[in-house]
């Protein structure tokens, strides 16, 4: 019975109703999308990360990626779900090089060999190295999304900002098992808050990540900040200080992950907003992925409704399972469109990312 339930399973006309019911959802998400901002004429602001962020591909799936394996972004979301390589890999260096920043800053009309040598270190986005169990992970100059200095409608490509108002993390992740990760990092912000002063303080998150079957992965994650810093990430990601993220994610293939996160997960009422967050992800053609996601941000509890796309690098697949990454993308970009009452406000992010 077995066997002809899986032929039948295999059988064109099943395969052809899947697609044709993939296609579907995939429609109705992307209506679902555009249907707010085309049914409120309101006035309208953007904001961008777009020189130095991993963030791209989180918040595209609605900030749904605490259990979401990666590489980079996994630091500042998921300690544990932090990965590499997807089988053991022994002593293998990585070193993660942003082109943007360099090229931006290089255009500025930069005269003194300083200015130089300070475009290519902040070219270095991270420095990643694995060794079997355990995965190592530095990750320099993120973009927080918290930036009251910013102006409110700025430029695509600002630097203004970036030897002023960044984050550097330093993670660690073991695999205990086959099926049992942890992970935590340290974070040290240097922040520029309401009043222009620089903000130097240091942080922790911590996490683990369960895969009870093959097919569902669940995680923890914990976030403390400096007590100066409480709100760093609660507007938009809603992840405040002292709080736990709880998430799972389903992958009912190897192209395909369907995400849910709660914020807030302890029940100490640290956030009064909806706490869920939703995201999806497919991988189409073997280098690109479409992701779809929706949450609600801030105590104004601004509906959010994000789309990206990722352009998967040669890392990414076609080296053989022991040395594929999981999450190798060469770009990500995402669009949230954030509803207000009268207004509305799309972020745009952009992440470029070589690993050499």
């Amino acid at each position: 019975m077995i066997s002809n339930f899986r032929k039948k399973s295999n059988s064109p006309p099943v395969k052809a109703l899947s697609v044709q019911v993939l296609r579907a959802l995939q429609g109705l998400l992307f209506l679902a999308l555009l249907t707010p901002s085309a049914a409120m004429p309101t006035s309208r602001t953007q904001a961008y990360l777009t020189i130095s962020t991993v963030n791209p591909r989180p918040m595209s799936m609605g900030g749904a990626f605490v259990t979401v394996q990666d590489d980079l972004a996994a630091l500042i979301w998921n300690p544990a779900a932090f990965t590499l390589y997807e089988a053991e890999v022994s002593h293998r260096l990585c070193v993660h090089v942003n082109p943007v920043i360099p090229v931006l800053l290089l255009r500025e009309n930069h005269r003194h060999m300083a200015d130089f040598l300070a475009a290519l270190g902040l070219a270095i986005k991270g420095v990643t190295f694995s060794h079997r169990w355990a995965e190592i992970g530095l990750l320099l100059w993120e973009e927080p999304f918290y930036n009251p200095a910013a102006s409110v409608n700025g430029r695509f490509f600002d630097t203004e900002h970036i030897l002023k108002h960044y984050t550097h993390t330093f993670g660690l992740r073991i695999r205990l098992a086959p099926t049992v990760s942890l992970g935590s990092t340290g974070n040290v912000y240097r922040i520029r808050d309401e009043e222009g002063k620089s903000v130097l303080a240091g942080g922790a998150n911590y996490g683990v990540l369960l895969k009870p079957i093959k097919v569902l992965t669940v995680g923890l994650a914990y976030f403390d900040f400096p007590s100066s810093l409480k709100q760093l990430r609660g507007e938009m990601e809603g992840i405040v200080d002292g709080s736990i993220t709880a998430g799972f994610s389903l992958h009912p293939d190897d192209r395909t992950i369907v995400a849910m996160d709660l914020r807030d997960a302890s029940g100490l009422e640290k956030i009064t907003w909806n706490k869920l967050h939703f995201g999806f992800e497919r991988i189409f053609w073997e280098h690109l992925a479409l992701r779809f996601g929706y949450f609600q941000a801030g105590h104004q509890e601004h509906d959010v409704y994000s789309l990206g796309i990722g352009l998967v690098g040669h890392n990414g697949r076609g080296r053989g399972a022991a040395h594929r990454s999981h999450s190798s993308y060469l770009a990500n970009y995402a669009l949230l469109v954030e509803e207000g009452k009268q207004n509305q406000r799309l972020w745009h992010m952009l992440s470029v990312l070589f690993c050499i």
